[in-house]
C-alpha cells in the first residue's frame, strides 16, 4: 500500500487490467495511462501510454500490450493497421518516457518477403504488389 496519491484528469476503464512487474516496480495498464508503484521508495505515479504521450499518430484502432524484459524495463507492443511499435520505458524516479525500441511497418514485412504471402491463390497479388488491399483486409 502506498501513502502516495495520484491524481488522473480522465476516467479510466478498471477492466482487464493488466499487471507487469520488473525491477522493482509494479505496472498496471488501465488503457490509455500505466499507474506505476515503486516499492522500495512507496513512490506511485502516472505515465500516458506510448502513443498518446508521444503525440504518435495511429491508424484505426491500436491493440497494445504491457509486459517487462529480461531486465526488468517495461514494455508495451503496440500493433494498428500501419504496423507493429516496441515501445520501452525510460526514466529516473518519476520522471518517465516513452522510447521506440522496435518499429515495423506491415507494408515494409511484405515487401521484404512476399513469397511469404503466396500461400494461397486466392490471396496472391495478381496485379503485381497492391500492399493496401492487404492491409485492408
Amino acid at each position: 500500500m502506498s501513502s502516495t496519491t495520484v491524481y488522473v484528469d480522465t476516467k479510466i476503464n478498471c477492466n482487464n487490467k493488466k499487471v507487469a512487474y520488473g525491477s522493482g516496480i509494479m505496472y498496471w495498464d488501465y488503457q490509455e495511462i500505466v499507474l506505476w508503484f515503486d516499492i522500495a521508495t512507496d513512490m506511485a505515479g502516472i505515465v500516458k501510454i506510448p502513443w498518446i504521450q508521444l503525440g504518435v499518430e495511429v491508424k484505426g484502432p491500436v491493440h497494445h500490450d504491457i509486459d517487462t524484459s529480461a531486465n526488468g524495463m517495461l514494455v508495451c507492443t503496440t500493433i494498428d493497421k500501419g504496423g507493429l511499435v516496441v515501445y520501452h520505458l525510460v526514466g529516473v524516479n518519476t520522471d518517465f518516457s516513452w522510447e521506440i525500441k522496435h518499429e515495423r511497418r506491415w507494408i515494409d514485412m511484405m515487401k521484404d518477403s512476399i513469397s511469404a504471402f503466396g500461400f494461397c491463390h486466392s490471396m496472391q497479388l495478381r496485379s503485381g504488389l497492391q500492399p493496401e488491399r492487404l492491409t485492408e483486409r
